[in-house]
């Protein structure tokens, strides 16, 4: 069975302004502070929580542990960042 495509037609300028752009989270976009405070809280609380996470383990060399630590931060930093 053969399939006929159809061409597609453009957009044009009217619908393009119809379009809503998708809006984040309104709050967070607009306030600087807003998104300092959750970025430095995210950073308080992941450190602690690798550090919690790397003490579970036996001793690590000195720079093994600040690769280590500095690696798991960038990971779990990632989705914060981003979104903020």
């Amino acid at each position: 069975m053969k399939t006929v495509e159809r061409p597609e037609t453009p957009i044009t300028k009217t619908e393009m302004d119809s379009i809503e752009p998708i809006k984040k989270n309104a709050l967070l976009s607009q306030s600087p502070l807003v998104a300092l405070i959750i970025i430095a809280v995210s950073i308080f609380a992941l450190e602690a929580l690798v550090m919690l996470l790397l003490s579970s383990f036996p001793p690590f060399h000195s720079w093994r542990e600040a690769v280590a630590d500095a690696g798991l931060l960038v990971v779990l930093l990632s989705p914060t960042l981003y979104l903020f």
